[in-house]
């Protein structure tokens, strides 16, 4: 397998958007390796993802199991409006510089033929608050459209010292990739 960075964003403490344009349809599959946090003021926050601009609620999808330390859950929520909502990144009010970490994958951007699914592993820790999340995600987009753009959204803004990176992934190496 071969990871090829396409872009990155960084946090600005301004921006509750980080959109990732022009997406190249020359991979396999997409990951979005991700360290984050909100500027909401909460010990969480939310973040999710939508894709080509489209926010029409009937065409996302979740399913969610994810546990806090002492209990687990599991969420189903159908007429999303974003695919990931549930992500829980560390708020403004949870211990100083802590952020939560999520991998998030984007199987079968590019096919013209096939609904998009997305993957979602990861956590936070409050530091100290008692809200420690673990979780995986899956979402799908009802859409034949090839992913082209994809906007990551938060409460308020991205903190400053949030990094989203998208990768291209193949199977195999790709020359000039």
């Amino acid at each position: 397998m071969s990871m090829y960075l396409i872009q990155s964003y960084a946090g600005d403490a301004v921006n509750g958007l980080a959109n990732f344009n022009n997406i190249p349809q020359t991979y396999e599959h997409l990951r979005a390796i991700i360290s984050v946090r909100g500027t909401n003021s909460s010990t969480t926050s939310s973040m999710g993802c939508y894709f080509n601009d489209s926010t029409t609620s009937n065409t996302y999808y979740i399913h969610n199991t994810y546990g806090d330390g002492s209990n687990p859950y599991t969420a189903g929520v159908a007429n999303n409006q974003f695919t990931t909502y549930n992500v829980r990144p560390n708020g403004a009010t949870s211990t100083a510089n802590t952020f939560g970490g999520f991998v998030m994958d984007f199987l079968d951007y590019k096919s013209s033929t096939k609904n998009k699914t997305i993957r979602v592993t990861g956590g936070s820790d409050s530091g100290g608050t008692g809200i420690n999340t673990v979780g995986i995600i899956s979402g799908v987009w009802l859409s034949n459209n090839p992913i082209t753009k994809i906007t990551f959204s938060t409460d308020i803004a991205f903190a400053v010292g949030t990094v989203i990176d998208l990768y291209g992934i193949n199977s195999r190496d790709v020359t000039g990739a």
